[in-house]
């Protein structure tokens, strides 16, 4: 028998007849989807709680400091030696250790424009070093809004700031380049200093609404005696620099000069920075005020905190540390180090022998939400398993019973066929190639219908549980093309080999009386 003759004859009817009806079709393809859309939400959940456990919210500990001992800077300084050492490194999976403080500063609002009755919020601000591992850690992992941001090294006396804190003052739509700093001058006087926005985050570890370089921390928490924010500054008084949106090329004034040198970039904002140079030095503000005005429409005055910063004393000897920050390449290790910091398992000799234990606290909630993590990821992973291999059983079943029962009710026929010399290998072959055919539609239709409603369902499942991933999508559809070989050639060798050991010893004899 020819090719074209068996194709015609015998294996296109035999499909034809095994798949007849549709029915048990739509009910692999059934089993197919759920079991894929679950194993691709389970790993989609899986990437994203792994993605929030890699965020400086976690990555990062905290570890308070007690008052009296960050008064002393002889311990600050130990503690610093102490933390950076080999054993403690290498031996607990320490990769940055850095300090920070806390303070509380108010910014006024967007819709205030009194001067003398003008609202303000409150905001928790944080210092942080240009070099420290945190916010080496922001920029690599593209927490910056639209990942857009001046660089603290440049910008060292502009702000990060939260999106949550600029809607409370009122940035609901466009937010500035500048927010105005209330400042308290002498006598409680409040004055308006912009401080330049170097970047903007959904959200700040320690539930603080801004961060700062260490440059600007002793300024803005007025921890300093010599103030640079201070507007009346005389480095201040000599000179006025203003922001705009507005170019200047081409504009010409009989009474003042815009100089294109302005500052370093200060603000994410799309303008820039100049110089005003009047020619009369006689010019009252508000001459000026007019002429920038008729000049420009809209204009911002902004302080070269730089300039007054080389006369200042900017050390940090007045600042208290409020915590230490450990940035942990693995958290597997994050019990033991908690154990040393309490002074458990290790002690330094480096240390004075009154401090021979550490005796600081990891907060507790880290190491229960890295615990959680890791058993909800094992708990994933195990049910995805289980939950394959019973999609893989049934579609095996129903395969296997669907064909055994073809064979049996069309032994007749097959045995017929024997007889007149179509072999085992053939008739195996034949049922194998079918197997294929069904076990390949209905995988691919059941991966065509995921990228339809994949995304669209689990949505719905999470509006159904109340549960807000900021956007984040959570099916992985990686899963279509690791589970291929599982959803086909698993269940195709399982099959052939049943249906060989079924036909190889029939005879046509048996087929035929059916014995």
């Amino acid at each position: 028998m020819d090719f074209k003759t068996y194709n015609k004859v015998f294996a296109r009817n035999e499909f034809k007849s095994v798949v007849s009806g549709g029915r048990k079709f739509i009910l692999l393809i059934l089993i197919a989807i759920v079991s894929l859309w679950s194993i691709g939400f389970s790993s989609g959940a899986s990437k994203y709680l792994k993605d929030k456990m890699d965020s400086p919210f976690v990555k990062f500990l905290n570890v308070d400091i007690p008052s009296k001992l960050a008064q002393k800077q002889s311990y600050i300084d130990e503690l610093k030696k102490v933390m950076k050492q080999d054993s403690i490194v290498n031996g607990y999976d320490v990769h940055g250790v850095s300090f920070t403080s806390f303070n509380f500063i108010s910014f006024y609002t967007n819709n205030s424009t009194s001067s003398k009755a003008r609202k303000s919020e409150t905001a928790k601000i944080s210092m942080i070093s240009p070099n420290d591992e945190m916010y080496v850690f922001m920029k690599s992992k593209g927490l910056f809004k639209n990942d857009q941001f001046v660089d603290f090294s440049v910008a060292n006396y502009s702000i990060v700031v939260t999106e949550e804190y600029l809607n409370r003052l009122g940035y609901n739509d466009e937010y500035p380049a500048f927010l105005d700093f209330r400042f308290l001058g002498v006598g409680n006087e409040e004055l308006s200093v912009p401080i330049g926005i170097a970047g903007i985050v959904s959200q700040l570890p320690n539930k603080c609404d801004i961060l700062c370089t260490d440059d600007l921390f002793p300024h803005i928490t007025n921890y300093t005696e010599f103030n640079i924010l201070d507007p009346n500054a005389s480095g201040h008084l000599n000179e006025y620099v203003i922001y705009t949106d507005k170019p200047i090329q081409g504009i010409k004034s009989d009474i003042l000069e815009l100089d294109p040198q302005g500052l370093e970039k200060q603000s994410i904002g799309s303008g820039n920075s100049y110089y005003v140079f009047p020619y009369d030095s006689n010019l009252s503000q508000e001459e000026l005020d007019s002429e920038l005005t008729k000049l420009l429409g809209s204009y911002q005055r902004i302080y070269n905190f730089n300039s007054v910063g080389q006369i200042a004393d900017t050390t940090l000897s007045g600042v208290i540390y409020d915590q230490l920050i450990i940035e942990m390449s693995s958290l597997e290790q994050v019990n033991q180090l908690r154990k040393m910091m309490l002074g458990i398992n290790t002690r330094f000799e480096s240390l004075p022998s009154n401090h021979k234990k550490i005796s600081l606290v990891i907060d507790m909630g880290v190491i229960e939400s890295r615990n959680n993590f890791m058993t909800f990821n094992s708990v994933s992973k195990i049910l995805s398993r289980v939950l394959v291999l019973i999609s893989i059983g049934f579609i095996i079943v129903v395969l296997i019973q669907t064909l055994l029962q073809h064979i049996n009710k069309n032994a007749k026929n097959i045995g017929t066929l024997k007889a007149f010399g179509m072999s085992n290998r053939i008739i195996g072959i034949t049922y194998v190639l079918i197997s294929f055919v069904i076990i390949g539609i209905v995988y691919l239709a059941s991966v065509a219908l995921l990228y339809l409603i994949a995304d669209i369902s689990t949505n719905a499942v999470l509006s159904l549980v109340r549960l807000d991933t900021g956007g984040e999508k959570l099916y992985d559809f990686t899963v279509l093309l690791t589970y291929l070989p599982f959803f086909t050639v698993l269940p195709l060798l399982i099959v052939a080999l049943t249906i060989w050991l079924k036909i190889r010893k029939e005879t046509p004899g048996d087929l035929i009386y059916e014995r």
